[in-house]
């Protein structure tokens, strides 16, 4: 949280790792950078973690992905009732890479309840299972993935069918087909939202952290563009 400062209505950033829902941790490198980032910007911001695990069958992957999403929304109402972090609840944003893009998108266009709203989300090389799902809420999306993404779809697919070798596995067996951020980009426009979508050419599913280890140019313009998206 921000150090000094005596704004009465903080943002509040919600940002969730990725890793499939088997692994990852809300301390992973790139989600703890750009919370300090956020931070020294004036927001509140929070990596969690999630339950993670399940058996390649399609009802415990969709269980799985149940499971993430009550977690995420407790995290987010646990945030919210700590008066000491002085969060404004009319501004939540929401953040994610690769499954935690999935849930921040889960999170945001829920059906309408008695749950806090989310202004805008962070969709980094997420999808969705179901293009409807964004006729729920009139949140703002901003999307980066790479055109040759071997993971998660870039328009629609399932994932995972692409190896090192052009090796496509039968996926399709156990996930539920999935609509990548190109297609979410062309139905939230179709539906009036606030969109801003940036292909990358670059192979690789993780765009922000390289196979040293270390953050890629790609890390920083993420960082500054998702500040310039909320900010707006």
């Amino acid at each position: 949280s921000p150090e000094g400062d005596g704004d009465a209505g903080r943002p509040l950033l919600l940002m969730m790792h990725g890793g499939a829902y088997l692994i990852g941790s809300k301390d992973e490198k790139g989600q703890t950078e750009w919370c300090e980032y956020f931070a020294s910007l004036g927001y509140v911001a929070a990596s969690i973690n999630y339950r993670e695990g399940y058996h390649p069958v399609r009802r415990d992957i969709a269980a799985a992905e149940t499971r993430a999403l009550e977690d995420a929304d407790a995290a987010l109402r646990y945030l919210l009732s700590r008066e000491d972090l002085r969060i404004d609840p009319e501004y939540v944003f929401a953040a994610g890479t690769s499954a935690g893009a999935i849930l921040a998108l889960n999170l945001a266009f829920r059906p309408a309840g008695d749950h806090p709203p989310i202004r805008a989300v962070a969709n980094l090389w997420g999808s969705v299972h179901d293009l409807k799902l964004l006729e729920n809420s009139d949140t703002a999306i901003l999307s980066f993935q790479s055109e040759h993404d071997p993971a998660v779809p870039y328009r629609e697919g399932y994932p995972f069918r692409t190896g090192e070798k052009g090796v496509h596995l039968p996926t399709q067996w156990f996930s539920e087909e999935m609509y990548g951020t190109l297609a979410v980009y062309e139905r939230a426009r179709e539906l009036g939202l606030r969109v801003e979508h940036h292909p990358c050419p670059e192979t690789g599913h993780r765009l922000h952290i390289g196979p040293d280890g270390e953050f890629t140019p790609r890390f920083y313009e993420i960082r500054d563009r998702m500040a310039a998206f909320f900010a707006e």
